[in-house]
């Protein structure tokens, strides 16, 4: 997972990247808040640090525990989730056929029931564990740590907190929208949801 951390006005933001979740489009807000970049711009771990230091984007491949000291020394701290079944999908999608695909699969057929029938070895390849995890891997079991929790689909009403902060008009976006959904039948979402039973548990759903 990764943090990114910033200052805007006399606050220092901490957003976790859930990916699947909004992310890309939570960190094009940050840097027409900060920089004034156009709202097209689709901002990478690169551009930040390159435009805002190395401790702007903090990524490591590592649960939340690894982050949460930094985390909590933010004055806001925003959460972004999503339902574990529809983030589950989203992040196999972006694995089936995305610029790493080849690397993931290598000789495996490329279908549903197996990646979740062997998700566990597919979890070792990064781009999976990047966009396929739980909400609770990324942003933690308590929801309650977070000053700002929006589930992806309100991404929105965190412009108004930004714009107070920077004192500029922010556009809405949505980077990385995918055109097309796998069909997933019941036997599939009950299985999805016992990989990622543990947002139900707490509260990530």
């Amino acid at each position: 997972m990764s943090l990114i951390r910033f200052e805007l006005g006399n606050k220092i933001i901490g957003y976790v990247r859930n990916q699947k979740c909004g992310s890309t489009s939570f960190m094009n807000y940050a840097m027409q808040a900060l920089k004034d970049w156009p709202a097209y711009y689709k901002p990478a771990r690169s551009g930040f640090v390159k435009h805002l230091g190395g401790n702007s984007y903090i990524g490591r491949d590592e649960g939340f525990e690894s982050y949460e000291k930094e985390l909590m020394e933010c004055d806001i701290r925003i959460a972004t989730y999503r339902d574990p079944v529809s983030k589950f999908i989203s992040g196999y999608q972006h694995v089936l056929d995305g610029p790493q695909s080849d690397m993931v699969w290598r000789s495996r057929p490329r279908n549903l029931d197996l990646f979740i029938k062997e998700f566990d070895h597919f979890l070792g390849y990064q781009p999976v564990s990047d966009h396929c995890r739980s909400n609770t891997w990324k942003l933690g079991p308590d929801k309650k740590i977070y000053t700002h929790v929006l589930d992806y689909i309100n991404l929105d009403r965190i412009i108004p907190v930004l714009e107070e902060l920077c004192g500029r008009q922010i556009k809405s976006v949505q980077h990385r929208k995918q055109n097309f959904k796998t069909p997933v039948t019941h036997r599939q979402a009950i299985a999805i949801k016992g990989l990622m039973a543990e947002d139900y548990t707490n509260g990530w759903a």
